[in-house]
């Protein structure tokens, strides 16, 4: 998702979104609470209206090149070898004459060009922000599922339903408070009394079946992250056991270079012969250098 446009001399955003869920992402100003969602339809529908508002007919432009191309043409050519100024503007108008009917002649081969313009990001898209508290809500929810490792892998929600639950619960969401406050403002004016409690009732309606909504995504939350820690303490578990195979293995003298027991004390006794032989030595020593003084 390309990110909405920034001000000139406006600080760096810091973006957060995930790959698996590309349809939804957080914005952020550095040392900036809350930020903003930018949500985006996930199935890419484009409106048919919104499609033949960015058709342009590039025919006019282009017979209005040609046709100037050739007045102008005309006018130098018709020019160029003349001596003085007068004469030349002179030619030039009067190959620039010649030049209208050619231009006209040749401008009338181009017909209607019809082109469809449309950018690659030119999605429909909804921005949530703090105040808007259920669809800010909605976001928060499915950001954080969208982070499990269980709805990654397609463990939890395979056929990817809830980009396209929360693009349409936020879309009514904000649709449902501007009806609200509609509602309020009609019925204040005895003529849309009725018409203001109606759509109340049915904004009451609405909000039921949101929380609804909302409710199953926490809950379908809640449970990819069971399965995430699930999973992590299998994880440890199985790194628990191996370590333990491991050291049993090495303990138990299995490998190779185990160290046996008794090999360990004949190192010991050789160690303490060579201790013992090591002090004979210095005696001796000692008891040959006073012989050595006494000669002296």
């Amino acid at each position: 998702m390309s990110s909405p446009l920034e001000s000139p001399g406006s600080p760096a955003l810091i973006t957060t979104s995930t790959t698996s869920m590309p349809s939804l992402a957080k914005f952020q100003r550095p040392g900036e609470d809350g930020g903003w969602y930018v949500l985006v339809d996930p199935a890419g529908r484009y409106p048919a209206q919104a499609r033949s508002e960015r058709a342009f007919d590039f025919g006019p432009a282009i017979r209005s090149v040609i046709f100037l191309i050739c007045i102008v043409g005309c006018g130098v050519w018709a020019a160029h070898d003349k001596a003085s100024t007068p004469v030349a503007l002179l030619f030039f108008l009067l190959g620039g004459c010649g030049g209208v009917v050619i231009g006209g002649a040749l401008s009338a081969l181009v017909t209607r060009l019809p082109v469809t313009w449309r950018r690659a990001d030119e999605r429909p898209r909804l921005r949530v922000g703090p105040a808007d508290e259920r669809a800010w809500r909605l976001c928060e929810t499915v950001a954080v599922l969208a982070a499990t490792n269980s709805w990654t892998d397609k463990t939890v929600d395979p056929q990817r339903r809830a980009p396209a639950i929360l693009w349409a619960a936020v879309g009514r969401s904000l649709a449902v408070e501007r009806q609200y406050l509609d509602a309020q403002r009609a019925l204040g004016h005895e003529s849309l009394h009725d018409l203001g409690r109606e759509t109340l009732a049915r904004v009451e309606r609405e909000r039921e079946s949101l929380d609804a909504i909302e409710l199953n995504l926490r809950t379908v939350l809640a449970t990819a992250q069971d399965i995430d820690r699930q999973r992590e303490r299998r994880a440890r578990e199985r790194e628990k056991r191996a370590e333990e195979r491991e050291l049993r293995t090495r303990m138990a003298g299995n490998l190779g270079s185990a160290v046996e027991p008794t090999e360990s004390d004949q190192h010991a006794d050789v160690s303490a012969g060579m201790a013992a032989e090591a002090e004979a030595i210095a005696e001796l020593l000692a008891a040959s250098d006073m012989l050595l003084h006494d000669l002296d």
